[in-house]
C-alpha cells in the first residue's frame, strides 16, 4: 500500500489525487535509485508493471466496493469526521492510491453519504457541495457544529436543505442570526420523509444588537423553532429526537408519538418533575431509549395526565437515563420496564439520596422482571444498604457492568468476593466492568476482590478519599490505577 499523506493540501497529496501514482513516485517512502534518467524511467516502468501484477490490483470491482463501504462506515468512527483533512475515513484518501481506486471511489455514492463539518469555513462550502453531488440519491448522515463563520454556515445550510429529501440522520447547530431564514427554507413542498434521527439546536449570536434584542424579547425565537421542529416531525420515518430548549419551542405535540423509539431531553432548559416524567413516558408506546433531567418543580409547559393507579407498562424501553435534582422513588413506583438493559441514574445537586430506601427500586425490578446488563448509579449520598440490596437482587444478577459512586465498605466487597460451591461468584457472576468511587475499605479487601475475579473482570477502578494501604496499592499499581 503506498504511503498516504494526511493533509489533502500538501503538494504530494494533490499529486496523488490528480495525476495518479506514477506522478508522485519520488515522494514515496521507498526511494528510487539515483541513476541516469533513462535507467530511472525503466525502473519506474518496471515498478508500475510490478504493481499491476500484484493481487491487490486484481480485486474485482464489486469486492472493492464492499471493502470501501466497510471502510467508510466503520462502526467505531474517529472523533474527527470525514470532511476533516485529518480524518481516517475520508473517502478522498482512497482516490489517492491509484487511478483504479479513484474511479471506484468516485462511482460509489455510498462512500460520500456522511458529511461532518465543525467550525465551517469557505473551504467547507465547496467540500459539502462535492460530497452532496457524489452521494447522489443516497440517504445522508449530516453533522454541522460550531458554526462560527455565519456566511459559510449559511451557504452550507442552503446546500443541505436542497437535499433534505435524502436526510437520514442530522445533527445541526444553526447560528441564531440565520434562524428565521433557516425556518423559511423548510417549507412545503419540501419533505424529509427519510429522516430518522434529529438533534438540532442554535448557537448564540456574537452580534451586540441581536443579544440586546434577545434580552428584551426572550421568546422571539420560539415561533421559528416550532416551525423547524414541525418540519422534522413531518417525516414518515422519524424515530429519534434530541429536544433542546423548552418543550413548547420543540413543538413536541406535533411529534409522531407512535413512531418514536428514542427521546432525549437533556438539552431542555428546564427539566420535568417526577410526575411529568411518568406522564411524558405514557405518550410513547414504542419507546426504547429515554433520557431527561428531573426537577422538584414542574416548570415545563406540559399537559400531564394524572398519575395512573397501576404502573405504566413500557414494554420496549431498553435504556433509561435520569439526571435528578430530587428523589426519584415516585417514578420507579409507577413504571414497569420488562426489556430494560441499561439504567443510568445520576444525582445532580440532590441533597438527599435518590432512593430513600430500597423497596421502591426493588419492587420495580421484581415487577418488571427485567435483566439489566448495565447499571450506573451516581449518588454519593446513597446508603450502603441500598447497594447491598441491589447486589442481592435476582433481577440484577445479569449485570455485566456496574458503576456506583456511593460509600462502599468491607461488607459490600465481601459480598462481591463470595463464591459458591461450584466456584462461581454468588453475586453478579457475569460482571466484567466494576467501578466504585468512594471506597472505605480495609487494606487488602480490594486486592482480594480483584484476585477472585481476575479471569472475568476486564475493566475496573476503585477510588477512595483516603490513601490506599500497601496491599491494595500494590495490586492496583499493576493495572496503572
Amino acid at each position: 500500500m503506498p504511503y498516504i499523506f494526511q493533509s489533502l493540501s500538501s503538494p504530494s497529496s494533490q499529486a496523488f489525487s490528480t495525476g495518479g501514482i506514477a506522478d508522485v513516485m519520488p515522494s514515496m517512502r521507498i526511494p528510487l535509485p539515483k541513476k541516469k534518467l533513462k535507467s530511472s524511467s525503466k525502473k519506474l516502468d518496471d515498478l508500475n508493471n510490478y504493481n499491476f501484477a500484484l493481487p491487490i490490483s486484481q480485486i474485482p470491482f464489486e469486492v472493492l466496493c464492499h471493502i470501501f463501504s466497510f471502510y467508510a462506515n466503520d462502526p467505531y468512527p474517529p472523533s474527527i469526521g470525514p470532511l476533516s483533512y485529518y480524518s481516517g475515513r475520508n473517502p478522498m484518501i482512497l482516490g489517492q492510491v491509484c487511478t483504479r481506486w479513484r474511479n471506484v471511489a468516485l462511482n460509489l455514492p455510498s462512500l460520500w453519504t456522511t458529511i461532518y463539518v465543525t467550525q465551517p469555513t469557505k473551504v467547507h462550502v465547496h467540500l459539502v457541495n462535492l460530497w452532496l453531488e457524489r452521494a447522489a440519491d443516497q440517504p445522508l448522515d449530516v453533522t454541522l457544529k460550531q458554526p462560527g463563520h455565519v456566511p459559510s454556515a449559511w451557504a452550507i445550510l442552503r446546500s443541505l436543505v436542497s437535499r433534505c429529501q435524502f436526510w437520514k440522520k442530522i445533527f445541526i447547530v444553526v447560528p441564531v442570526d440565520v434562524l428565521p431564514h433557516f425556518a423559511g427554507l423548510l417549507q412545503a413542498p419540501l419533505r424529509c420523509d427519510l429522516l430518522e434521527s434529529v438533534q438540532f439546536s442554535h448557537q448564540t449570536s456574537e452580534s451586540k444588537e441581536l443579544l440586546k434584542y434577545e434580552r428584551n424579547n426572550p421568546e422571539w425565537k420560539t415561533p421559528y423553532l416550532r416551525d423547524i421542529w414541525s418540519f422534522f416531525h413531518s417525516s414518515a420515518s422519524l424515530e429519534e429526537v434530541n429536544w433542546t430548549g423548552t418543550l413548547e419551542a420543540c413543538s413536541y405535540e406535533s411529534a409522531p408519538f407512535d413512531q418514536m423509539t428514542s427521546v432525549q431531553l437533556f438539552g431542555c432548559g428546564t427539566p420535568l418533575d417526577a410526575e411529568a416524567v411518568i406522564g411524558f413516558l405514557r405518550l410513547f408506546p414504542n419507546l426504547r431509549s429515554f433520557g431527561t433531567g428531573v426537577s422538584p418543580d414542574a416548570s415545563q409547559i406540559f399537559m400531564k395526565p394524572s398519575i395512573p393507579s397501576s404502573p405504566v407498562p413500557l414494554h420496549r424501553l431498553e435504556s433509561l437515563n435520569l439526571n435528578s435534582e430530587t428523589p426519584i422513588d415516585l417514578i420507579f413506583s409507577h413504571i414497569s420496564c420488562p426489556s430494560l438493559r441499561h439504567l443510568n441514574m445520576m444525582s445532580t445537586g440532590c441533597t438527599e439520596p435518590l432512593f430513600g430506601d430500597s423497596p421502591p427500586f426493588q419492587c420495580f425490578l421484581q415487577r418488571s422482571n427485567c435483566s439489566p446488563e448495565k447499571l450506573q448509579y451516581y449518588d454519593r449520598s446513597s446508603l450502603e444498604q441500598f447497594l447491598e440490596d441491589c447486589l442481592k437482587s435476582h433481577s440484577l444478577q445479569s449485570l455485566i457492568e456496574f458503576d456506583y459512586s456511593g460509600k462502599v465498605s468491607d461488607s459490600t466487597i465481601s459480598l462481591l468476593s463470595q463464591r459458591s460451591g461450584t466456584g462461581l461468584h454468588v453475586y453478579l457472576p457475569f460482571l466484567e466492568g466494576l467501578h466504585f468511587s468512594k471506597c472505605e475499605t480495609t487494606d487488602g479487601m480490594i486486592a482480594n476482590l480483584i484476585s477472585s475475579r481476575i479471569l472475568t473482570l476486564k475493566d475496573f477502578s476503585f477510588y477512595s478519599d483516603k490513601r490506599r494501604g500497601p496491599i491494595d496499592e500494590q495490586i492496583l499499581s499493576m493495572y496503572n490505577l
